[in-house]
């Protein structure tokens, strides 16, 4: 691969992780102050939670009650939180990075 072609790849990948942190389906917590989590998200249509990671990965929960995405965005801890509360209880899929086919 040149290095170009990795400039461009690298770009598109920005491109879609911002894609999917300003996605308007999403409503999201702003000034979000968390050593573990980046970005918080909510879908009311779809009771999906959206969660960065370091900045990086981006995970969905799929039929999150409203309940439990306003008490994660006030928790003190939104890390402490997620890892009792929303971690392996609900049905998780990463979607971003996504997997590159060969």
């Amino acid at each position: 691969m040149t290095v170009a072609q990795e400039a461009i790849d690298s770009l598109n990948e920005d491109l879609e992780r911002v894609k999917l942190l300003t996605d308007p389906a999403f409503e999201s917590v702003e000034g979000l102050t968390s050593s573990n989590l980046t970005y918080i998200g909510y879908s009311n249509t779809t009771n999906t939670l959206r969660l960065s990671f370091g900045g990086k990965a981006i995970y969905e929960y799929a039929d999150v009650p409203i309940e439990k995405y306003i008490e994660l965005k006030d928790a003190e801890s939104k890390g402490k939180h997620f890892h009792v509360h929303i971690k392996n209880k609900y049905a998780t899929t990463k979607i971003f990075p996504t997997k590159k086919e060969d």
